[in-house]
């Protein structure tokens, strides 16, 4: 008989396709109208208060994101001068940038809800995203210019300054829970280009769009390689912006990001760490290859309406490779349902994809401030009833 796991021991066996002596129950989960806010030290204290197997991301999205698509600054980089004028009225703020490196200069302007906080960066989570009018780059002219500026990005603002955390927070957070450490997919929140342009280009210029994903993958790599120097174990990367829910085809995407993936997680094996590939779209079309690549964990697993997971079609086409991590849905089953019905669902999830090991229940994104506590509880209930082993599976 196996004796009681950690949470950490049992999320990683369940990643690693390892015995389990339960299903890990591990939902993204904002806590922020439970305890005020949802810091690391508060998703402790909830896996502890609600039982069940908290894991822990640092290492927010790296510089090319949060510059480029915030815009703030500070910029203090060496040969790059960055003008920035701002405003405002009452329901906006509008932010003009005008970037000069020594090999050309680069506009872009971008909206902002007035909600979000100006004085000291973007603080809210539920404001809405910030709108492009103008992107950086205009076309394959701008291409040297952004490379310059993304390169610079990197090497004054990269990741060392918050690997420390990581492993201070490692130490604190111990066999409680599992510490991840983000690295943002390969156009992720750099909003540098457009999506759809980028679309337009993979038919009209397709070397124009290949070297323009070179230059954003080359942080990737470099973020991803000083993570895993620094002793990282499991690094999360979401490619959401890559999605199928994104407009993106399956042969774009097998075309396009599934060799710099690959890349990725090559690199992330090679240290003995594991990869927990994160896409809160639509799955069905996409898995085999992100499969292929050779992640560890792949969620959000989101079934409809919103997303497009079958879960018992998903275990028998990837799940004896790939940990299968989240599909309960946070806003039809486990904000608006009810206990009984949220208890149904964990019920049928456990027993469709626990089976044979390599699944994690976990949620089609973070649980929302206002979720009715009842329904949280009822789901982190049924999730140790039903996922313990020899009683759901």
């Amino acid at each position: 008989m196996m004796g009681k796991m950690k949470p950490r021991e049992r999320l990683l066996a369940a990643m690693r396709h390892e015995e389990t002596d339960y299903v890990p129950v591990s939902p993204r989960i904002m806590l922020d109208d439970i305890y005020g806010c949802s810091c690391w030290m508060h998703q402790l204290r909830a896996g502890k208060e609600f039982d069940y197997d908290p894991h822990i991301i640092l290492g927010p999205q790296g510089p090319r994101a949060s510059y480029i698509w915030y815009s703030f600054g500070p910029y203090d980089m060496k040969d790059v001068y960055v003008k920035l004028s701002v405003d405002m009225n009452e329901q906006q703020y509008m932010a003009a940038r005008r970037i000069e490196t020594p090999v050309g200069i680069m506009t872009d302007n971008t909206r902002f809800g007035r909600s979000q906080t100006w004085d000291s960066g973007v603080k809210s989570y539920y404001t809405p995203n910030p709108y492009k009018t103008e992107y950086l780059i205009k076309g394959p002219e701008d291409l040297e210019k952004f490379h310059y500026f993304i390169t610079k990005l990197y090497e004054d603002y990269g990741p060392s300054n918050r690997l420390p955390d990581y492993h201070e927070v490692k130490e604190a957070v111990g066999e409680d829970g599992l510490v991840e450490y983000a690295v943002y997919g390969v156009i992720d929140h750099v909003y540098a280009y457009s999506s759809e342009d980028m679309m337009v280009a993979y038919y009209r210029d397709r070397k124009f769009l290949t070297d323009l994903l070179e230059i954003h993958f080359e942080p990737v790599m470099a973020e991803t390689k000083a993570a895993l120097e620094a002793g990282v174990e499991v690094i999360f990367t979401p490619w959401y912006f890559c999605s199928m829910s994104a407009g993106w085809s399956p042969k774009m995407y097998r075309d396009l990001f599934a060799p710099l993936l690959k890349k990725q997680v090559d690199l992330i094996h090679s240290y003995d760490a594991l990869c927990d590939f994160y896409d809160d779209g639509k799955l069905m079309q996409s898995a085999d290859i992100i499969a292929e690549c050779g992640v560890d964990v792949l969620e959000t697993l989101t079934p409809p309406p919103v997303g497009d997971v079958d879960l018992a079609k998903l275990k028998v086409q990837i799940g004896g490779k790939t940990c299968l991590k989240g599909y309960m849905d946070l806003w039809y089953v486990i904000h608006e349902g009810t206990p009984e019905s949220i208890e149904l669902e964990v019920k049928k999830a456990i027993e469709t994809a626990a089976p044979g090991g390599g699944f994690i229940l976990g949620t089609s994104d973070s649980i929302r401030p206002g979720t009715p506590i009842e329904n949280i509880k009822a789901y982190f209930k049924a999730g140790r009833k039903y996922g313990k082993k020899g009683i759901g599976w």
